[in-house]
């Protein structure tokens, strides 16, 4: 690559585990050079290349393994296969791998995920619903693993993803099937309806922290709760049988001082 062209790059990336996927994100940030930068180019980057050579390095060269001494500004398995596939989507799936009910999510592709999370390198919603599908459920839960005490059902690519009979090879699905064009319109539409109850109850929520609100008014600065059930919308019952990530009951509280 150019001189521009590497002075472009940004060694930041959001990163993200299965813990910002079942509850709220909280914005972190990695540093991560790719897996074809040489030290001396990483080393432009003056601040990230220095944290990790005070913090990294040291580590790195207690492994035994040659690659992780000699490449220790890069992530320890950098996924090559998996940057390369992703390269031109504009979108990427992820699910966590090791979680008590299975759900998948849109990230973007700047996102860095850690080795708790699997990514799949489709952008397409036909894909979305097939993995959303209570069929590909069904099959994880029988042909996945358990963690802990044996109620934490963990996603294994090889013997989940890899085994089950999908309708067509990934990646060699016709488009003009009317099976896909429904599945992709079903996927559509309840995404559009989740999107649609998050904004309601985000008005919600907003209209609750007003202070002419008379509820707020009457507490003063002690806090209050509020108890949302979201069934109370048509557009929302039966969103977790579609698979969407949206809880048809959920409690929100805060301190009115924040």
């Amino acid at each position: 690559m150019t001189t521009v062209e590497f002075r472009r790059l940004r060694p930041g990336r959001p990163y993200i585990n299965g813990l910002d996927i079942v509850r709220k994100p909280r914005a972190r940030w990695i540093v991560d050079f790719g897996d074809s930068l040489t030290s001396e180019e990483a080393a432009t980057y003056e601040a990230p290349f220095d944290f990790l050579k005070a913090t990294v390095k040291p580590e790195r060269q207690k492994r035994p393994e040659a690659t992780a001494r000699d490449r220790w500004w890069f992530h320890w398995r950098t996924r090559p296969d998996l940057r390369h596939a992703s390269a031109d989507c504009s979108r990427l799936i992820a699910t966590p791998l090791v979680s008590k009910h299975r759900l998948f999510v849109w990230i973007t592709p700047d996102v860095l995920a850690s080795h708790a999370v699997g990514v799949f390198a489709r952008e397409d919603d036909y894909f979305f619903g097939v993995l959303h599908s209570r069929a590909h459920e069904v099959w994880t839960v029988r042909m996945g693993t358990w963690l802990g005490k044996g109620n934490d059902p963990r996603y294994t690519p090889t013997t989940c993803f890899e085994t089950i009979p999908l309708p067509w090879p990934p990646g060699a699905e016709p488009v003009d099937d009317p099976h896909v064009i429904a599945i992709w319109r079903s996927r559509s539409a309840s995404a559009s309806r989740c999107s649609r109850m998050i904004r309601i109850n985000s008005s919600r929520v907003a209209w609750y922290r007003s202070s002419t609100t008379p509820a707020y008014a009457g507490r003063g600065r002690k806090g209050i709760s509020i108890h949302s059930n979201l069934n109370s919308y048509p557009h929302s019952r039966g969103l977790d049988k579609m698979g969407v990530q949206c809880s048809t009951k959920r409690s929100i509280s805060w301190d009115p001082s924040i």
